[in-house]
């Protein structure tokens, strides 16, 4: 497609590309922080020592009484970043019973020595009523304490209140700078939503081509929604050129990411035999089967995109 062609799309009401993608990114589940290689930090943050990067490998590959041990260990040595790590098992009830007292005594602590990331943890809690009662005057105020300590993802959620009135007045403006500072600092929710507001014209200009690279950057850095997203522009041919064969493959990252509208989008293609594949309606029904199965997030979002 020509980059003619592209910018004509651009300003299309783009009929069928359906944004209301029921985009969900999960709280406490996803609070998970990237080693320096990921790049998901500022230059000025600390190196993850080599025992929290342990820990955070077992939790992310699902070996949560290998991270449990991990955490204990390293809160016995008096390691602040162990607190944040023992706060999320314990509200998402991974490696122990889930335990949002608990949970929100170790955030607390951590937030209290300095954690960002327990700062981050304490917001939430105070968002979502966990263990406390909702006041979003004290989650705005610790989402803004980890934001300016220069945690990422704090400025990604404090974008998604932002966007949607939560706890405050809803601001495109001020959305589009705190996804556009995340997504600076290489966070790969602030990336997705960086670009996810060019496509809607957000706080900003329309302009999906700026928008496929955004979202493809978080794609790339595997976030589910965003492979899925870019399955969809393939599709349609916005902002990337057309090609049923890229749009397949980010599907099935998608799916293999664990994404459930992927695993509902892929079953369909197999139904209908689209993107060229053969029609198999047994891998259909496994695949709608298996998007059925996916335990929903413990804190699943607020709202679609």
């Amino acid at each position: 497609m020509s980059k003619q062609g592209d910018r004509r799309r651009t300003g299309m009401k783009m009929s069928g590309f359906r944004f209301a993608l029921g985009v969900s990114v999960c709280l406490l589940t996803v609070w998970v922080p990237a080693t320096s290689m990921a790049g998901n930090v500022s230059a000025s943050a600390y190196q993850m020592s080599q025992g929290e990067d342990e820990a955070w490998t077992f939790y992310r590959t699902g070996q949560y009484g290998k991270a449990l041990a991990a955490f204990r260990g390293l809160e016995t040595k008096g390691d602040v970043a162990a607190l944040y790590g023992l706060g999320v098992m314990a509200t998402n009830g991974l490696g122990m019973p889930r335990n949002d007292e608990k949970a929100l005594v170790w955030f607390r602590e951590g937030a209290a020595k300095g954690s960002r990331e327990a700062q981050f943890g304490l917001g939430a809690m105070y968002d979502l009523s966990r263990g406390v009662r909702q006041d979003m005057t004290l989650a705005i105020d610790w989402y803004e304490k980890s934001a300016r300590a220069g945690y990422a993802p704090a400025l990604t959620r404090l974008g998604r209140m932002n966007l949607l009135g939560r706890g405050m007045s809803r601001n495109y403006g001020k959305a589009f700078r705190f996804f556009k500072q995340s997504a600076q600092r290489g966070d790969r929710d602030g990336e997705f939503y960086f670009g996810m507001m060019f496509i809607r014209g957000w706080g900003t200009k329309r302009d999906v081509e700026e928008a496929a690279g955004w979202i493809r950057k978080a794609a790339e850095k595997g976030q589910p929604e965003a492979m899925r997203v870019m399955s969809t522009l393939y599709e349609g041919g916005y902002g990337v050129a057309q090609s049923e064969k890229d749009a397949l493959v980010w599907l099935e990252k998608s799916v293999d990411a664990g994404d459930r509208e992927a695993m509902r989008r892929l079953a369909a293609v197999y139904e209908n035999g689209t993107f060229g594949v053969t029609p198999d309606k047994e891998k259909a029904r496994l695949l709608k089967k298996k998007a059925a199965e996916v335990k929903k997030a413990v804190f699943p979002d607020y709202a679609v995109m």
